[in-house]
């Protein structure tokens, strides 16, 4: 018999190397938080055309760049779901440390000498260790409808009919970014433009209006003339009024839509971008809708509950 004396500082110099771990890795994580929380699109010295809108908001786009972390989530439940099935080789390594006196009449013997010469007559040990080592392979030859992991199993076809699924409503995520841009961007343009032509129309209205109160005063116009000029002028005045307002209003959806502070100051192609040619039926029936991403989402889901009824056949 040995009697055991503990070692305290042994578990304390490995709970001193985690906290040191543990503050080494949550120190670069705040400094990557803080960059993020900072970082501001660089936009480019030319106005912005339509295509540069629309690649700014694509870059910019917080569903977009949480679609494309799904995707990398989705990856590697394809390979972990891939790794059940392949032999798995697990190791163990346990140890332990001691040190103390004997309390019997057996001595301590030295394993190092063979011819017995290494019994320790002072009966103490000042410090020993005891290691353990195991390893275990395990091969699932039939699980899951998998055998021996070389065929389709509906485990891993149901994950990658998964990342078919979010591959392509990420998509649509991108097409309805690509479109609200789109949108925004010619109902500014477009408001933009008109600003000027109905300023100076206000403008001209003004003048015509002054000139023939002026008349109307003199005797020279019937009353009748200075209020239809009035009306026209009026009008004239609310048309460029919703105008600027509408194109403000674009300014700062564009802005929010880019990713930018509201403070921030765009400029604006005044060039609008020509139409697509649409397409001929035949290409519109048999080509664009069999690749549309609205049926390409709902495909991928009717193979993932495939594959998911496959998986329960081969559990019964």
């Amino acid at each position: 018999m040995t009697k055991f004396t503990s070692h305290p500082n042994l578990t304390v110099g490995s709970n001193w190397v985690g906290l040191l771990a543990t503050i080494l890795l949550i120190t670069p994580a705040k400094l990557q938080a803080g960059e993020i929380s900072t970082y501001n699109a660089n936009l480019p010295r030319h106005p912005l055309t339509l295509r540069d809108c629309i690649g700014i908001a694509l870059g910019e786009s917080p569903k977009l760049e949480a679609s494309r972390f799904d995707l990398l989530a989705a990856g590697d439940e394809i390979r972990a779901a891939q790794g059940l099935l392949w032999p798995n080789l697990k190791g163990s390594a346990t140890g332990e440390m001691f040190s103390g006196e004997q309390t019997g009449k057996f001595g301590i013997v030295n394993t190092t000498s063979p011819s017995g010469g290494g019994v320790n007559t002072s009966r103490n040990v000042d410090l020993a260790g005891i290691g353990i080592f195991g390893l275990k392979l395990e091969y699932p030859v039939f699980k899951d409808g998998s055998i021996f992991g070389f065929n389709d199993a509906p485990t891993v076809e149901g994950k990658r009919a998964q990342r078919d699924a979010l591959a392509w409503t990420a998509h649509l995520t991108g097409e309805d970014v690509i479109y609200r841009i789109t949108q925004v961007f010619v109902d500014t343009v477009s408001a933009q433009n008109r600003v000027e032509p109905v300023d100076r129309r206000v403008a001209l209205l003004q003048r015509s209006f002054d000139i023939q109160r002026e008349e109307q005063q003199k005797g020279l116009l019937l009353p009748i003339d200075v209020e239809v000029v009035t009306k026209q002028l009026n009008a004239a005045r609310s048309l460029s009024m919703v105008l600027h307002e509408q194109a403000v209003a674009g300014y700062l959806g564009l802005t929010r839509l880019l990713g930018l502070p509201s403070s921030s100051h765009i400029r604006l192609d005044s060039t609008l971008p020509e139409p697509p040619t649409p397409p001929d039926a035949a290409e519109l029936f048999h080509t664009m809708l069999a690749r549309h991403p609205s049926l390409r989402v709902q495909l991928a889901n009717v193979e993932k509950a495939r594959q998911d009824y496959r998986l329960e056949n081969f559990r019964l």
